[in-house]
């Protein structure tokens, strides 16, 4: 085989290899699998969650998948483990305030890289709307929110700035969601064994 027939093997190969960005952290559910309890103040906060998590489970190339029972009138454990892994509307971070940037958080208590306990925190002060178009930041959607935390809750970190793609791990946008590399994230997180 000659020099440029390798060559141009090589760059067939190096462009039709997919780009993904996505990022891990450093924790895992132990058997793959979060058991959240919703403690939202409106139902249908709790319905947008719901679907947030079961859209997480469609994911068919990982094997990771959401629990979910409702419970009302429950706080963050704010870093000490209790065992329920709780997603709340929150009019504070805990004992921090929260800035009118943030929207929600993911608190993670880990043991060994395993996850001991998550609570998602949804900041309180902003008037969440519902809806699939694009991005306001004034009237942030829920469920497009609700489906990045989870993928934090499940292990996934904000996607590589540098190829910054089309994905519901990267910051709010236009994306409301999960796409491919959301679900590569996943799949090579959690591999089907």
């Amino acid at each position: 085989m000659n020099f440029s027939r390798i060559a141009g093997l090589v760059c067939l190969v190096a462009f039709s290899a997919s780009v993904s960005a996505w990022q891990h952290e450093s924790y895992r559910w132990e058997m793959g699998r979060a058991e959240i309890v919703l403690s939202l103040e409106e139902s249908r906060q709790n319905l947008d969650a719901i679907k947030a998590m079961e859209e997480w489970n469609d994911i068919q190339s990982s094997p990771f998948r959401f629990s979910w029972s409702e419970v009302p009138d429950l706080q963050p454990s704010c870093g000490i483990a209790d065992n329920v892994n709780v997603v709340v509307m929150a009019r504070a971070n805990c004992d921090k305030v929260w800035s009118p940037t943030e929207y929600a958080v993911t608190l993670v208590l880990k043991s060994d890289n395993v996850v001991v306990d998550v609570d998602v925190l949804f900041n309180a002060i902003h008037a969440w709307r519902h809806y699939d178009h694009s991005w306001d930041p004034s009237y942030p959607d829920f469920k497009r929110i609700a489906m990045h935390e989870f993928g934090h809750v499940a292990g996934l970190a904000h996607t590589d700035s540098e190829i910054d793609p089309v994905a519901i791990m990267n910051e709010p946008g236009d994306t409301f969601q999960i796409q491919q590399d959301d679900q590569d994230g996943l799949a090579a997180k959690y591999p089907i064994r």
